[in-house]
């Protein structure tokens, strides 16, 4: 017995966020370390910025550019952190020729 496949684009949104979750952990570890030697962190660990989705407005913490290849697609993301475990993943799909 196999384990089928997964639909693509649920793979592909996944695969983004526990990228985009693991870059959000390694900046707050970097930030705390930072603050423990009582230096200032750089602002990219705390970038703020705004999002506007279905005339919501969310303010983010970090904005995350991730890019996956799978099946001769590239799919171009910007997984975005609004809250400890919340995201917004937004996404573009090049075909790529080979």
């Amino acid at each position: 017995m196999t384990a089928e496949r997964p639909e693509m684009l649920l793979a592909v949104v996944c695969a983004a966020v526990a990228r985009a979750s693991a870059m959000a952990r390694a900046n707050a570890a970097e930030h705390a370390k930072l603050l423990e030697r009582g230096q200032i962190p750089p602002i990219e660990l705390l970038n703020v910025c705004i999002i506007l989705t279905l005339n919501i407005c969310h303010v983010v913490q970090v904005e995350f550019p991730i890019e996956l290849i799978t099946d001769d697609l590239k799919f171009s993301l910007k997984v975005a952190r609004t809250g400890p475990e919340k995201y917004i993943a937004l996404f573009c799909i090049y075909e790529i020729f080979t």
